[in-house]
């Protein structure tokens, strides 16, 4: 996948892994900011606040905890990502109801995003394999202000 091609798309990451997960979580999200996405992982409180003593987050990658303790967790995600919808959301079993609401109230899609704007082929094998689902294009149709962006 060319740079050009995914230059500062912002991929979200949902997953509510344990303590022992979260490391290989974090492999990702560097191979994804290697190859030029921008990143906010959305996981539980725990998690998050143990990337956010280690410095381990960087300007390209940011956590949000929110997964596990709040008692609403759609509102506080929609709410974090107001002003910065992303393009793809992405998730593991642990937060799929949670992201895929998400992605709908966004009006993401994934059919458009397979011409190599956002992802292609490369990516979905990329997060398949760490046992990853990007948000499927059934969910919703295009909205306006998201084909507005391109």
């Amino acid at each position: 996948m060319s740079e050009a091609s995914t230059a500062r798309r912002h991929v979200a990451i949902f997953a509510n892994p344990e303590k022992a997960q979260a490391l290989p979580v974090l492999a990702v999200v560097e191979e994804l900011v290697q190859r030029g996405y921008r990143v906010t992982y959305v996981t539980s409180a725990e998690v998050a606040s143990r990337f956010a003593l280690s410095g381990v987050n960087g300007e390209d990658w940011d956590v949000v905890g929110c997964l596990d303790d709040a008692e609403e967790p759609v509102a506080v995600v929609l709410g974090y990502f107001e002003d910065d919808v992303p393009d793809v959301v992405v998730h593991d079993a642990t937060a799929c109801t949670v992201a895929r609401v998400c992605a709908q109230g966004w009006g993401l899609f994934t059919d458009t995003n397979r011409d190599g704007r956002l992802f292609d082929d490369e990516f979905d094998q990329f997060v398949s394999k760490f046992g990853f689902v990007v948000v499927p294009e059934q969910l919703c149709e295009p909205s306006a202000s998201h084909l507005a962006r391109y």
